[in-house]
């Protein structure tokens, strides 16, 4: 397994973006910078999915668990369909964003790893909800008729 995260550690390193690497098991394999970066831990603070979900969702021990489980359920699943959901989140400075959380299957010659990536997409949300507010201002002062000079 340590030989897994040696050879997927550059290409995870790669992605802007939070990711880890799982097996079908759920363990943890290795941690892209982004990931240590946005959450402030490293590969010792949980060694699986489950772990993993007691540390990162704020909400109750059920959210926690159907979280945790949800996951699980996506690692053991043989399939190559991605998967993805928007969830809360805690990161390092403790405030909660809006995560979307993929999972992508990766196969070698030997097994097949789950690449889950966490995009903090908060600051999406709030742009966008900037940028809509504008084009309604545009919109609403455009119909107004400015007398020519």
């Amino acid at each position: 397994m340590k030989d897994a995260c040696i050879n997927h550690d550059l290409l995870l390193n790669t992605f802007p973006i939070a990711a880890i690497l799982c097996n079908e098991h759920g363990d943890i394999l290795c941690i892209n910078k982004a990931f240590i970066h946005f959450f402030s831990v490293n590969i010792n603070t949980f060694k699986n999915i489950n772990q993993l979900s007691q540390v990162l969702f704020p909400e109750s021990k059920l959210h926690k668990t159907q979280y945790a489980e949800f996951l699980q359920q996506q690692l053991i699943s043989s399939n190559n369909q991605s998967v993805s959901f928007d969830v809360e989140m805690t990161s390092k400075d403790n405030r909660i964003h809006t995560v979307q959380i993929t999972t992508e299957t990766l196969v070698d010659d030997e097994s097949i790893y789950k690449i889950i990536f966490f995009n903090n997409i908060t600051d999406y949300q709030i742009t966008k909800v900037k940028l809509e507010k504008i084009t309604k201002l545009y919109k609403a002062i455009s119909h107004i008729g400015i007398p020519p000079i």
